[in-house]
């Protein structure tokens, strides 16, 4: 009889138990919250009236900015920064929320930002085999009303949505990329050395539109410091990926930029504030250890234009050689851990340039020896351009060198500033 009240009592107790609890084991599907989150961003995304504007920051370094409109049929408009041509031709894909296991915004079809992504670095530039390392499908990280931040599933890329106002309607896109051509008027300077004064502190600074970044460099205590921010363009000036701080100063934008090269002075804004351009003679600091960063980088460094010199880009006219195509700088190229600079043709299958020895003094002064004058495809009669070119490569006041990006380089001619190449 006691086993049997006990066996009565543990049933009604489980009874009792289940009745008490019966709401609390009521949950909701996890693909059915997917569901709905899926389709409340879709009415965010295309309820938009005047679109989106993208911050692209691929995981490959360089950042671009986009213009999407998105429609209730799944289609979207897309113009983006990548070039000129992209700014006014906009291109018409389709789109789709995926409802996996995060809500992702993916560009199924064809659009700019596949261009990214496209192995062939003969299509849009990048790493061979990877582009930039980017992403067309992007998981849902936080929104609010007005911004949408995003992540790419496949290679990290950072993608932020913002939401586009009236006045950036049509021609935002082209202002954004005008952008690029404003802030590079400030190395058409004709020094290549620039401060900056932040909150009572001295930087000199670098900018290379043509990888997004920005350098700050500046000294703390006996010690150089440099911080190197990649960003992208709007119509106000640019956007960085990471909020900078310098002189106790944060900031993610710098606008306003008025920029006057041919008397070679400027201003820009931070955080409303305006801040005055000066031009040097002299470096305000160096950097002793980025010579030797700059030859162990595995990496064959281009340049565009070689020499910049009196703010005038391409001055030693190597366009001269019919088909010349820029210049490489390749370290350590054979077992005596020799350099060379060549000048290449559009081919690839042909350049010339000399070979030398590379010497780094204790002031951080890199100075090139000549071993041989012209190595490569026989230039002939132009052999007279290479020459001009050796003149300047090996001046015997050699170069300070500044890293402009996470993997870039400038070379400044140690005795005069006006003299200088970038590398990228």
């Amino acid at each position: 009889m006691k086993k049997y009240l006990i066996y009565i009592n543990m049933v009604l107790f489980g009874l009792l138990f289940y009745s008490c609890n019966k709401k609390e084991l009521t949950i909701i599907r996890p693909d059915k919250k997917l569901i709905e989150n899926q389709n409340e961003y879709t009415k965010i995304l295309t309820e938009a009236e005047y679109g989106w504007i993208g911050y692209l920051f691929p995981a490959g370094g360089r950042a671009y900015t986009f213009k999407f409109n998105f429609t209730n049929e799944n289609r979207v408009f897309t113009s983006g920064t990548l070039d000129e041509t992209y700014t006014t031709t906009g291109i018409e894909s389709s789109y789709r929320l995926v409802a996996d296991q995060t809500p992702s915004l993916s560009f199924d079809t064809y659009t700019y930002l596949h261009l990214l992504s496209d192995p062939d670095e003969l299509i849009f530039g990048g790493a061979r085999g990877r582009g930039h390392v980017s992403d067309f499908e992007f998981a849902f990280l936080k929104l609010n009303k007005d911004t949408i931040h995003l992540k790419g599933n496949h290679n990290g890329s950072k993608l932020i949505l913002v939401k586009a106002t009236k006045d950036q309607d049509k021609d935002f896109i082209k202002k954004s990329f005008a952008t690029y051509a404003r802030i590079g008027q400030i190395n058409d300077f004709q020094h290549y050395h620039k401060k900056v004064r932040i909150n009572n502190q001295d930087f000199s600074f670098t900018i290379s539109p043509h990888i997004n970044a920005m350098s700050f460099y500046y000294m703390e205590g006996d010690v150089f410091k440099q911080k190197i921010g990649i960003f992208t363009t709007n119509e106000h000036g640019l956007l960085f990926r990471e909020p900078m701080e310098l002189a106790g100063v944060s900031f993610q934008e710098i606008t306003n930029f008025d920029i006057v090269s041919k008397q070679n002075t400027g201003t820009f804004k931070i955080n409303g504030e305006k801040v005055k351009i000066e031009p040097l003679q002299k470096p305000l600091y160096i950097d002793k250890h980025a010579p030797n960063r700059f030859r162990e980088v595995n990496k064959q460094f281009y340049s565009r234009w070689m020499f910049t010199v009196n703010g005038k880009h391409e001055a030693l006219s190597l366009r001269e050689l019919p088909g010349y195509a820029g210049g490489v700088y390749l370290s350590n190229v054979n077992v005596d851990r020799m350099d060379a600079m060549y000048l290449l043709y559009i081919s690839g299958m042909r350049y010339v340039g000399p070979v030398f020895s590379t010497i780094i003094d204790q002031d951080g002064v890199m100075k090139f020896n000549k071993y041989m004058e012209a190595y490569g495809f026989n230039p002939g009669e132009l052999i007279s351009v290479v020459r001009r070119f050796n003149e300047v490569w090996f001046n015997e006041a050699g170069y300070y060198v500044f890293q402009t990006g996470p993997t870039d380089y400038d070379l400044v001619n140690a005795k005069d500033s006006k003299t200088w190449v970038r590398f990228n």
